[in-house]
């Protein structure tokens, strides 16, 4: 019974927080980051976008090899500008509505008339926040590690290391933020 109900809590947190949209607004992006990434490449003569030949004397593979190419275009493309800044402030707006709209009045009474503990409410509520970012991460980074596999020429397992990285990010934004929202009950003040 115990993990039918956490089971349940956790369906429908996701299903609330999928339903806002914002999830999928920021999948889209991520994926039109990582084909931007993708149509980026780098030869002798210069670099390409698409099929654009862009002749370029410094950035060639004379002077800096594929895979080192794709990894810092990853580095600084997707981990320092998409993941550190722009997943995470989409994630923090999405979620941030979260714990503000379970305490108001009727919505909490549904959750409490079952009979579960009230941490474990508030931990599944939190850790589906958590799992709404890790999924958004997760597809980001296994869609850059086949970018840099196919087109960087590189297989390049660490770019994993960005999970929990971004995700840990996020949880210290987040309980601050579920702090906030927690003691004000208002969705614009916990952002």
């Amino acid at each position: 019974m115990f993990l039918t109900q956490t089971a349940t809590l956790l369906v429908d947190a996701y299903r609330e927080l999928n339903a806002r949209r914002l999830f999928w607004i920021s999948m889209i992006i991520s994926a039109v980051i990582v084909l931007i990434f993708a149509a980026v490449g780098i030869n002798d003569t210069g670099f390409t976008i698409l099929w654009k030949q862009i002749p370029n004397d410094t950035i060639n593979t004379r002077f800096i090899d594929r895979a080192t190419a794709y990894k810092t275009l990853f580095e600084n493309l997707g981990v320092n500008w998409w993941l550190t800044w722009g997943a995470t402030l989409l994630a923090l707006v999405s979620t941030a509505s979260t714990f503000p709209d379970f305490l108001t009045g009727g919505a909490i009474d549904l959750y409490l008339s079952k009979p579960i503990s009230r941490l474990r409410l508030f931990i599944t509520k939190y850790l589906t926040g958590l799992l709404f970012v890790t999924l958004q991460v997760i597809a980001f980074c296994l869609a850059s590690f086949f970018v840099l596999g196919f087109r960087g020429g590189v297989w390049v397992p660490a770019v994993f290391i960005a999970v929990p990285l971004v995700v840990l990010f996020f949880s210290y934004l987040y309980c601050v933020m579920t702090f906030f929202g927690i003691l004000t009950r208002s969705t614009i003040a916990s952002l």
